[in-house]
């Protein structure tokens, strides 16, 4: 059985959700609260052609409302004050970016491939 954690940080079994809710669809900043489980950007930025999309700007944070993320505006102690950030009991990352605007496709590595299938990481070493 699924377990989800709604924006209040209570958790709900998918059998206690509407049988309306379709759980297959994609997420977006318009899912309903309970579904967002963490901050998420809209972002825009560079695919490469290794297949990586590296972040040139972040657009809008999404909020998921949960007292217990870092990110949102609903966290009320500074991050560094907070003793449950420093348990690791609030969300530390946010999640998977919710839209990603792909301004320039490039047929070259990004430079952390560049780097280990052409550059410097690519040389045999002698053990």
């Amino acid at each position: 059985m699924t377990c989800l954690v709604s924006a209040l940080g209570t958790t709900a079994s998918q059998s206690q959700l509407p049988s309306s809710l379709d759980l297959s669809l994609p997420l977006t900043p318009h899912s309903p609260r309970l579904l967002r489980l963490m901050c998420n950007y809209d972002t825009e930025g560079n695919k490469y052609g290794c297949g990586h999309y590296i972040i040139t700007k972040k657009l809008r944070l999404n909020d998921c409302g949960n007292p217990l993320c870092k990110f949102s505006s609903r966290h009320t102690t500074p991050p560094d004050e907070c003793a449950s950030c420093r348990e690791a009991r609030c969300k530390q990352y946010p999640g998977p970016d919710s839209s990603e605007r792909v301004l320039l496709t490039k047929t070259e590595l990004c430079s952390p491939c560049a780097y280990w299938y052409e550059g410097e990481g690519s040389k045999r070493r002698n053990h």
